[in-house]
């Protein structure tokens, strides 16, 4: 049975850190009927306007080899480096599998990134910058669903080089490693499996490390402190040139959708250029731990 392949979304909501803010979003799936999808998003708000238009074509060349390409504009206040900024830019990348479980993939980006305000640090105005770099990854990747995995393994490493070609004027490495493994806490029968009888307690984890090295602007560090790192930080974020974080997850599977969550996170962020109010770096990992429901 064929899926429903267009969608629309839209709606709105109120942010710390974007304000007042609203969102449509426009994705076509399979045209012309080969999987090839784009997806037009328009966020405007009080404090942040962003556009972008995504591209994807499944099998783009021979052997399943992806292609993706990404446009932007974004202009609005950056919590990361405290200014108003203007970035532009684009993102081509191609994704291939290399076995049943590993996927290699590379990607060039070309952006330029302004600051209207004339703002100032550390006495001198802040000149803009102009990224252009490569960067791949490789993904081993066994988890039996992967929006919401109830066993398996996806472990990424990534590289990315930022360079002076082309007028670009940020030169830096970056290196990050992902590692989460997935434990079924129920005895799975693997001989009469049954994907409608799916488990329904899980424990998840994770643990990320990056580091950045060169020349790496205000708005390239990491920060710790969200929904993806350390829940309940305290501060807005910690950031840095290093971040290192853990998370620990029970998760009762109620159904497809709704799961609860008992969750205990860990994270530091550190070695920082830059000082600011909103970024106070603890010596030591900070640590969260609650209770929720997620909706898949």
């Amino acid at each position: 049975e064929e899926k429903k392949t267009n969608s629309i979304n839209f709606g709105g909501g109120y942010g710390q850190l974007d304000g007042w803010f609203g969102f449509i979003d426009l994705f076509l799936d399979n045209l012309w009927g080969e999987g090839q999808s784009a997806l037009l998003k328009a966020q405007m708000g009080q404090l942040r306007n962003t556009y972008q238009l995504r591209y994807t074509n499944p099998w783009a060349f021979p052997d399943h080899t992806a292609f993706t390409g990404k446009i932007w504009s974004t202009y609005g206040y950056s919590y990361l480096g405290d200014y108003i900024e203007q970035r532009g830019g684009w993102d081509l990348g191609l994704s291939k599998p290399l076995s049943r479980h590993v996927q290699g993939s590379v990607h060039v980006i070309y952006e330029d990134v302004s600051f209207p305000g004339g703002y100032e640090q550390d006495g001198k105005q802040i000149s803009p910058e102009y990224r252009r770099g490569v960067g791949g990854a490789l993904a081993y990747d066994t988890r039996d669903y992967i929006m919401n995995p109830t066993q398996g393994d996806y472990h990424v490493f990534r590289l990315d080089k930022l360079a002076t070609w082309f007028g670009g004027t940020v030169d830096s490495w970056k290196y990050g490693v992902s590692f989460e493994k997935f434990f079924p806490l129920e005895k799975i029968d693997k001989k009469n499996f049954d994907p409608e009888n799916r488990v329904k307690q899980v424990l998840a984890t994770r643990l990320m490390g990056d580091v950045a090295v060169g020349d790496v602007p205000a708005a390239e560090e990491y920060y710790v402190g969200s929904d993806n790192t350390v829940r309940g930080y305290g501060r807005l974020f910690a950031r840095g040139r290093q971040r290192w974080v853990g998370n620990l997850e029970y998760r009762y599977l109620f159904n497809d959708i709704f799961q609860g969550v008992l969750f205990y996170d860990m994270g530091w962020a550190g070695y920082s250029d830059y000082v600011s109010d909103d970024f106070v770096n603890a010596p030591r990992p900070k640590t969260g731990k609650g209770l929720g429901v997620r909706i898949n």
